[in-house]
């Protein structure tokens, strides 16, 4: 993914963390509702100390990224288009491509936004219409030394409804000729904005 504008959340604190040394594999903690939520141990390699906390509710967890990284995420997908080419140069030659190209945004980073195309952290299910996104952020409203918390998800959106158009030319066989374009369609879908929450979540500190 590119990333067209960069940011983190900063201003709130408090987030209260039960640290004890662990192995090196992710340690579950419980979640009432949501994506299922393992926390791991840092990835910096001077940490010796896991994260195996219970979050706090959202009443008691003031506003910010990190609350809302855990409590209620979700990504929004917007000017999503898809589009796909068929090209008969002769009539044995064929040529075929496709693009897809959408803008990402969550509730959690609502400033960053995220232009994703066909080389994209991303999966396009044509046949079902919905997305598959991976995404990495990192949320600094930690209180204490360590106040950072980097938030790994993967999720699929549900299937949408598109909005298509369809054109297509056939040079009459007898008229074509070497040079000519034998046959050519253009199919062009787009995609309302919707959102959808991940069904993965590991964090990180």
């Amino acid at each position: 993914m590119t990333t067209t504008t960069s940011s983190r959340s900063g201003l709130l604190t408090g987030l209260f963390l039960l640290l004890r040394s662990v192995a090196s594999s992710p340690v579950p903690a419980s979640s009432v509702s949501g994506p299922v939520v393992s926390i791991q141990q840092s990835p910096n390699s001077n940490s010796n100390h896991a994260i195996t906390a219970s979050f706090l509710t959202d009443d008691n967890l003031p506003a910010g990224c990190t609350n809302t990284s855990l409590h209620g995420f979700q990504w929004t997908v917007s000017d999503f288009c898809y589009s796909s080419s068929l090209t008969y140069t002769t009539p044995s030659h064929r040529i075929n491509g496709a693009t897809v190209r959408f803008n990402l945004t969550s509730n959690a980073l609502p400033e960053l936004n995220v232009y994703c195309d066909a080389y994209s952290s991303f999966r396009y299910w044509k046949s079902s219409q919905s997305v598959e996104v991976r995404q990495t952020w990192e949320c600094d409203d930690l209180e204490g030394p360590a106040n950072m918390a980097i938030f790994s998800a993967n999720g699929t959106s549900t299937a949408q409804t598109p909005n298509c158009t369809f054109e297509e030319h056939q040079t009459p066989p007898a008229e074509w000729k070497n040079g000519d374009t034998y046959y050519w369609n253009v199919q062009a879908c787009t995609l309302p904005e919707f959102s959808f929450a991940p069904s993965e979540l590991q964090v990180f500190a």
